[in-house]
C-alpha cells in the first residue's frame, strides 16, 4: 500500500495511520486493540491468519492468551454486521486462525482534519519541544476544544466525531503497580454536567479496580484532586501512588469523547494517550475499553475472570446512567439525607434500567445504609436490599460491587458464614473494592478476628486515603480490638481530613471514654449530637456518657428527647438499652435488647465486642442473646 493510503471494503474504510474505522464518513467507536486485529487480518486477507500470527501482530513481547483474541474478533463481527451476519467478513477456522474473506480495495486515506486554531502539525509545523520543556508540570485540557498535551508536543485535536488517537510514549521506569485516576475534566461547556465526568471517572476506577496487579486508589480520594493546581508527582506522593490517569469528558448530543493519558509520576513522563468515542449507550463498554488499553500498556498480568469483567459491557439507557451517577455521588456522603436523596435517584435508574446491574447494586447498597443511618427500620430496609442484590447478581454474576452488597445484607441477617463467602467473592473479582474491604473487616471484627479485620480496614484505607469514613473505621476497628491508643491516633487523624464528620467526632468519644479521657469524651460526643442535627444514636452515645460520669439528670433528660423523637421517626432499641444500661437499670435494658433482637437491629451484635455495655457481660441473658446472635457468649 502507498504511504497514507487506507483500506476499503464494503461500506467501510479502514485508515491505518489513524487507526480508525470509519462507515460511510462515520466513525465506527472501536478500542485500540480491535483496530490493530482487523488491520492485521485485512492486511493478510485472503489467507487463513494462524492465531499465534495475529498475537504476535498485535501483542508484540506480551503473552496474551486466545481467548482475548476471540473477544477482540467478537466486538468486531458487531460492528462490522451491519445489518448481516458479522461472518460475511471475518471466517473462523477452529483450532487454525481467522480469515478475512471480503473484497477488499487500497484507496488514499482521506484528508486529516484540523480544528480550527489547533496549533499545526505535519511538516509546516515548527520544531516540537523536549520533553518536560515549555510545559506546566501537569497537563491542562484547554476549554472549548479537547487538545491534548502529551510531554511538551502538542497533538492537535480532531474535529469532533472525528479520528481516533494513539499515541505510544516511553516504557515506565520500572513496573507500575499502583495508579490514582484523576477526575476527568468536563470539557462539555456545561458546569451542570460535572457530574457525568465524575460518572466516567468513578467507572475508570471500578474497572481498573477489578486488575489484582493494580493497586488503584478510590473514587473518594482521587476526587479530592477536582480542580487542583497540584503537580502530578504531588499528588503521586500524596496518594503513594506510580502511575496516574489523566483525562477529558466531551460531550455532542448522545455522542461522548473520553481521552485518557497514562503518566508515569515518578519521571513525569507522559506513557499513553487515546481518545475514545461512542453513543451514550455504550459508555459502559467505552469505560471498560479504556481500563483494558491502560492495562495492556502497563503489560500487568490480568487473569481469566478480570478479562471476563472487563469484557464487552451491554449497553445502557443513558438516563439511567446519569441518575445512576447521581445516586452514588449522594450515597458516598453518609448522611441521613444523601442515603435517602440516593435511593430516589438508584430507583429512578432501575425504573428507566432494569437490565441495569449496577444501579441495582447501588439501590441494594443505599437501603442497606437506610436502617445504619436510620432512614429506614431494617424490617423496611433489608427485605428491599437483599432483592436488590440478587437481582443485579442475576443480571451479571461477575460483578464484584454486587456481592459486596449481598455481603452486607447476609451480615445484618446474621448469616455470618454467607456474608464472609460473598465478601471473598467480591474481592476475588473486584481486589481494588475499597468498600468490600471496609464490610468484610466490620464482620471479622464482630467474629472477634482482630488481627485480620485490622488488616482488612488497613487496606480500605490504603486504597481511599482520603476517605474519611475509610479513616473513621479503621479507628473504629482499633477500639473494638481494645487497641485504645492507635483508635484515638487514628480517629484524631480522621477528625484532621474532616473535622465535621460526626461519626469520627462520636467514635473518638468511645475511645476516650475507655481511656477515662471522659472530659474529652463528653466534648466529642456533643459536637457529634450538633454536627448531626441531634441524631439519636449520638443523643443515646451522650446520654450514657453522661449517666457513666454520674450525671444522671443529664442523661435521662437525654432518654426523654430520644423518646420524642421515637415519635416521628425511627430510633433503635440498641439506643434506649445503651442508656439504661448506664444508669443501672438491668430489666429496663434487656426489655430493649429484646425488642431490638426481635427488630433484627443491625447495631445489636456489636454490644458484644469491645468495652460496650461492659456492666452487662456477666448477666447470663446477655451470654444468651449473644448465642442466640451466632457470637458465642
Amino acid at each position: 500500500m502507498e504511504p497514507g493510503g487506507a483500506f476499503a471494503f464494503g461500506p467501510f474504510r479502514l485508515d491505518p495511520a489513524e487507526r480508525a474505522l470509519y462507515r460511510g464518513g462515520s466513525l465506527v467507536p472501536l478500542p485500540l486493540k480491535d483496530i490493530e486485529v482487523l488491520l492485521a487480518l485485512v492486511e493478510r486477507r485472503g489467507r487463513i491468519v494462524p492465531k499465534e500470527e495475529i498475537l504476535a501482530a498485535v501483542w508484540p513481547d506480551v503473552i496474551v492468551e486466545e481467548g482475548n483474541l476471540a473477544r477482540h474478533v467478537s466486538s468486531l463481527r458487531r460492528a462490522l454486521a451491519d445489518g448481516e451476519d458479522g461472518e460475511r467478513w471475518i471466517e473462523t477456522h477452529p483450532k487454525r486462525g481467522y480469515r478475512f474473506v471480503g473484497a477488499v480495495a487500497e484507496v488514499p486515506a482521506a484528508p486529516r482534519r484540523q480544528e480550527p486554531g489547533a496549533p499545526a502539525t505535519g511538516p509546516e509545523a515548527g520544531p516540537a519541544e523536549g520533553p518536560g520543556e515549555g510545559r506546566p508540570r501537569r497537563s491542562r485540557w484547554p476549554r472549548g476544544r479537547p487538545a491534548l498535551v502529551l510531554g511538551g508536543l502538542s497533538l492537535a485535536a480532531v474535529a469532533w466525531l472525528g479520528s481516533r488517537v494513539a499515541w505510544r510514549g516511553p516504557r515506565p521506569a520500572g513496573p507500575i503497580a499502583s495508579l490514582a485516576v484523576l477526575p476527568l475534566a468536563n470539557l462539555t461547556g456545561d458546569a451542570q454536567q460535572e457530574y457525568l465526568a465524575d460518572a466516567v471517572t468513578e467507572g475508570l476506577v471500578a474497572n481498573l479496580g477489578r486488575i489484582r496487579a493494580l493497586r488503584v486508589i478510590s473514587r473518594t480520594s482521587a476526587m479530592q484532586y477536582k480542580g487542583t493546581q497540584k503537580t502530578v508527582p504531588q499528588i503521586a506522593s500524596e496518594l503513594r501512588v506510580e502511575g496516574v490517569v489523566e483525562g477529558s469528558v466531551m460531550r455532542a448530543g448522545d455522542r461522548f469523547r473520553v481521552t485518557a493519558q497514562l503518566i508515569d509520576a515518578r519521571t513525569d513522563g507522559h506513557l499513553w494517550a487515546e481518545t475514545f468515542e461512542c453513543d451514550a449507550r455504550e459508555v459502559l463498554d467505552l469505560q471498560a475499553a479504556i481500563a483494558r488499553a491502560i492495562a495492556d500498556r502497563l503489560r500487568v498480568e490480568v487473569r481469566p475472570e478480570e478479562r471476563s469483567a472487563l469484557a464487552v459491557a451491554p449497553p445502557v439507557q443513558p438516563e439511567a446512567w446519569r441518575a445512576y451517577a447521581r445516586g452514588r455521588h449522594f450515597w458516598n456522603q453518609r448522611t441521613s439525607e444523601g442515603i435517602a436523596e440516593s435511593i430516589r435517584h438508584f430507583e429512578r435508574a432501575v425504573a428507566l434500567d432494569p437490565g441495569y446491574a449496577r444501579a441495582h447494586a447501588g439501590l441494594s447498597d443505599a437501603y442497606a445504609l437506610a436502617a445504619e443511618y436510620r432512614v429506614l427500620p431494617p424490617a423496611t430496609s433489608f427485605p428491599r436490599a437483599r432483592a436488590a442484590a440478587l437481582r443485579a447478581l442475576e443480571i451479571d454474576p461477575l460483578l464484584g460491587e454486587a456481592h459486596a452488597s449481598l455481603g452486607a445484607i447476609l451480615q445484618a441477617e446474621w448469616d455470618w458464614a454467607g456474608a464472609e463467602r460473598a465478601y471473598r467473592r467480591a474481592l476475588e473479582l473486584n481486589p481494588g473494592y475499597a468498600s468490600a474491604h471496609q464490610w468484610y473487616g466490620e464482620l471479622l471484627t464482630l467474629l472477634g478476628r482482630h488481627e485480620e479485620a485490622i488488616a482488612r480496614a488497613a487496606r480500605a484505607r490504603d486504597l481511599d486515603p482520603a476517605s474519611r469514613i475509610a479513616n473513621a473505621v479503621l479507628g473504629v476497628t482499633w477500639y473494638y480490638a481494645g487497641r485504645y491508643g492507635e483508635a484515638l491516633e487514628q480517629l484524631r487523624a480522621t477528625l484532621a481530613l474532616d473535622p465535621q464528620f460526626a461519626v469520627a467526632h462520636e467514635m473518638l468519644g468511645r475511645a476516650c471514654d475507655a481511656t477515662a479521657l471522659h472530659g474529652e469524651a463528653l466534648e466529642a460526643f456533643r459536637r457529634a449530637v450538633q454536627l448531626s442535627g441531634r441524631s439519636p444514636e449520638y443523643l443515646a452515645a451522650l446520654a450514657r456518657s453522661l449517666a457513666l460520669g454520674g450525671d444522671a439528670p443529664g442523661a435521662r433528660a437525654l432518654l426523654a428527647e430520644l423518646r420524642q423523637a421515637a415519635r416521628t421517626r425511627y430510633v433503635s432499641p440498641v439506643e434506649f438499652a445503651m442508656v439504661h444500661a448506664a444508669l443501672g437499670e438491668r430489666d429496663r435494658a434487656f426489655e430493649w435488647l429484646e425488642r431490638a433482637y426481635q427488630e433484627r437491629s443491625t447495631w445489636l451484635p456489636w454490644l458484644g465486642v469491645g468495652p460496650g455495655l461492659a456492666e452487662l457481660r456477666g448477666d447470663p441473658r446477655f451470654r444468651d442473646l449473644m448465642r442466640r446472635l451466632g457470637l458465642g457468649g
